[in-house]
């Protein structure tokens, strides 16, 4: 794995949080010799805006552009994707305090071949990733993966995958019609993936484009559960996007909380330009309906993964940060 930690430098060191031996030994443990420059700190609770909280954790294990995460039932850990790997996700379990148990492992994906990997879910019994579709390559391959995963060993089966997202999304999505065609991140960027099991159907949350200022939501639903997982046992629904009020900013993550029955979402700038800070909501999962604020997150921590977990026997929300962090909300 590539080093990036000259890149991360400046966007997670903070001038007003001092570096202290202890701090850079907590942060550091089982990076390794991956980079020196690895031994920074994130800023203070100042970076969560609204309410106090603890800096975050850095992921022991490695670097990663986490952009996505999911909690795997029955277990005390989460996993998680890369969005610079495109063949595996990542496995880290986490102790009652929320430090990590041991450093991130990789779970291989044999056969899938994922661009860019950016949100995951699961519906219970199948774990699901999709990739942004924003590059110039790779979008007519694999772009949305389903598996199995085992946590004992560690290990993923059952590997299906969708080829051909974009296409599919540009002629079965009206607002996305023709973008099949087109490059660019403004043109399509899916930035959350989450299982909604009110209507047992997929939710893609994009970055971009937005509508006005709305955020869109296109709903997929498997037409045969028992078929295979493929861009032809697809169908979205009212072959239209759903509209989210978010003044604008674009989805940077979605997935559903079983206790408070709604979802979470992350906002963040539309384009790349990080122009917006990030803020946390609850949304009940009606189109056009009002977001209740929960936080908000300064720009350059960029949380791009949310997810509801059960760790040690209590109930916690993980965020993943895409500068290879993470917290765990009580």
């Amino acid at each position: 794995m590539p080093c990036r930690c000259r890149r991360l430098f400046p966007t997670i060191t903070d001038s007003r949080t001092p570096v202290t031996p202890g701090l850079r030994d907590r942060w550091t443990h089982g990076v390794g010799g991956l980079c020196v420059l690895a031994l920074i700190a994130f800023g203070a609770s100042s970076d969560l805006v609204g309410q106090p909280a603890a800096p975050p954790h850095r992921i022991a294990g490695g670097m990663f552009e986490a952009s996505g995460v999911v909690y795997v039932p029955g277990s005390d850990g989460v996993l998680f994707v890369d969005d610079a790997q495109t063949r595996e996700v990542f496995w880290i379990e986490l102790l009652s305090d929320g430090v990590q148990k041991n450093p991130a492992v990789a779970v291989p994906l044999p056969g899938a071949d994922v661009v860019d990997f950016e949100g995951m879910t699961t519906d219970g019994k199948y774990f699901y990733a999709v990739g942004s579709q924003s590059k110039n390559v790779g979008f007519d391959g694999d772009g949305l993966v389903r598996f199995t995963f085992d946590p004992a060993t560690r290990k993923a089966g059952h590997i299906e995958s969708v080829r051909g997202l974009k296409r599919f999304l540009s002629r079965n999505v009206a607002e996305l019609h023709g973008v099949e065609h087109r490059m660019g991140d403004e043109v399509l960027n899916i930035e959350g993936l989450a299982w909604d099991p009110r209507r047992a159907r997929l939710l893609l949350a994009l970055r971009a484009p937005v509508a006005g200022s709305d955020a869109l939501v296109v709903p997929l639903t498997i037409r045969d559960p028992k078929g295979p997982f493929a861009a032809e046992n697809l169908t979205v629904e009212g072959k239209r996007a759903m509209r989210v009020p978010t003044g604008g900013a674009g989805l940077r993550s979605l997935e559903f909380d079983p206790l408070r029955n709604r979802f979470l979402l992350i906002t963040g700038a539309a384009h790349n330009a990080e122009n917006r800070d990030f803020r946390l909501y609850e949304w009940d999962g009606t189109e056009g309906s009002a977001l209740r604020e929960v936080r908000s997150y300064r720009r350059k921590l960029k949380p791009e993964g949310i997810t509801r977990a059960r760790i040690a026997g209590r109930d916690a929300t993980v965020v993943v940060f895409d500068v290879s962090a993470y917290e765990v909300i009580r």
